[in-house]
């Protein structure tokens, strides 16, 4: 309990060190704490988008014009163990999300849900996210495991995921 309380002090000091975050004042409608609320209901969004199209192949349309929405362009992918690249449409960045859901239906997943979502601000308009998903099949048990680095960046009052990085289950780690 003391190392959860320590834990948050330490957090919200670092909040409150970033330049142009005052972690005290909620009055503005872009405060880090409004932000932050802001960036978890982004990740419910966007964890919604893959559950829609689970077990549905034919919304695969409406499935990749939803995450059009909450991608930035230009976006860098960061793969496990290859090079960072851009990809040249949001259109082929959704297919490749597209894949990745049909990766988990093939392992017999019908839903993806966080385990763990960390958010730390790193200024008013940008986000570093780290996110534990589980992939369940229709008993709820666990088929997949993905862990994820996001920095998401808010353009013209919207949060977009801007960075993606999958990465490998040794490697994890909390902000939170």
């Amino acid at each position: 309990m003391l190392f959860k309380s320590l834990k948050s002090i330490i957090y919200m000091s670092l909040l409150m060190s970033v330049p142009g975050i005052n972690a005290q004042s909620n009055s503005r409608s872009d405060s880090p704490l409004t932000g932050i609320e802001e960036a978890r209901v982004f990740f419910d969004h966007y964890l919604d988008a893959y559950n829609q199209r689970f077990g549905k192949p034919a919304q695969t349309a409406a499935f990749i014009e939803s995450l059009s929405t909450l991608i930035h362009d230009p976006f860098i992918m960061l793969p496990v163990n290859n090079p960072p690249f851009l990809l040249p449409t949001r259109a082929d960045l959704t297919r490749g999300f597209d894949g990745f859901v049909q990766q988990l239906e093939a392992k017999g997943a019908v839903k993806l849900t966080w385990q763990e979502v960390n958010l730390m601000p790193l200024s008013e308009h940008k986000i570093l996210a780290n996110n534990v998903g589980v992939a369940t099949n229709s008993q709820g048990e666990v088929v997949y495991e993905t862990l994820s680095l996001y920095v998401l960046v808010r353009v013209d009052g919207a949060w977009k995921i801007a960075v993606f990085s999958p990465y490998d289950k040794a490697y994890q780690w909390s902000i939170e």
